[in-house]
């Protein structure tokens, strides 16, 4: 495997694994973000 193309395959796996990461940080701010609304909506009741 000549080296420019197992950089590229490594740079591409880098991509997804860190854009994997930032839709799961997102996701997880929403579910927080949800989580706390319904113990302050939950409060005021």
């Amino acid at each position: 495997m000549p080296q420019e193309i197992k950089t590229d395959f490594i740079q591409e796996v880098k991509e997804l694994l860190n854009s994997a990461r930032e839709r799961t940080k997102a996701a997880i701010n929403i579910a927080m973000v949800y989580t706390y609304y319904e113990i302050g909506r939950r409060i005021l009741m």
